[in-house]
């Protein structure tokens, strides 16, 4: 499934089981976290449609309950799938500085000076904000901070971001 050419957005991750009575861990990626529940039904990466009820948090997760499972090996199944749901379903964006993250998979990466460095690839956060990947044109990767110092400017109807060249020559000789 082409997440992009469905128009589906992801809102979380089923991380692991938790316990032994159908329960699993989600991490959300929604700006309020709890408001993951409210975009049921949503969908996994196969197409598979899941809802799921909030019914505790644990260590910066929620606990939740997916309708239809009732055991930790089906819950194991599910370890590391993305959740997602139809964009047309999250609140429309409303600033210039607004957007949501899978708006920027698949844009150029330009310089200031209008050289384009390459593509970003997927973006991450392993708990101390946005990382972002991008592909340059050379093939290589470097992952780098999502922050305005480097990233200028995300330009939604040119899918293009500008990026500060002296900013990312600085990250990308460490890389």
């Amino acid at each position: 499934m082409d997440v992009k050419e469905n128009n589906l957005v992801c809102i979380g991750l089923i991380s692991r089981p938790h316990g032994v009575k159908g329960e699993v861990l989600v991490k959300s990626f929604t700006e309020d976290p709890r408001d993951l529940e409210s975009y049921s039904p949503m969908q996994l990466k196969n197409g598979d449609q899941i809802s799921l009820t909030i019914v505790g948090k644990s260590k910066g997760q929620f606990i939740s309950r997916i309708e239809g499972l009732c055991s930790r090996d089906q819950c194991e199944k599910l370890s590391g799938e993305l959740i997602y749901v139809e964009r047309k379903v999250l609140p429309s964006i409303e600033g210039e500085d607004e957007f949501y993250h899978s708006d920027l998979i698949g844009m150029r990466v330009v310089t200031e000076n209008g050289k384009i460095i390459g593509v970003i690839t997927a973006i991450y956060d392993f708990g101390a904000g946005d990382i972002i990947e991008i592909k340059k044109n050379d093939e290589s990767e470097i992952m780098v901070q999502f922050r305005k110092s480097i990233f200028k400017k995300v330009d939604i109807p040119r899918e293009e971001v500008i990026v500060s060249e002296n900013e990312l020559d600085k990250i990308d000789q460490v890389s």
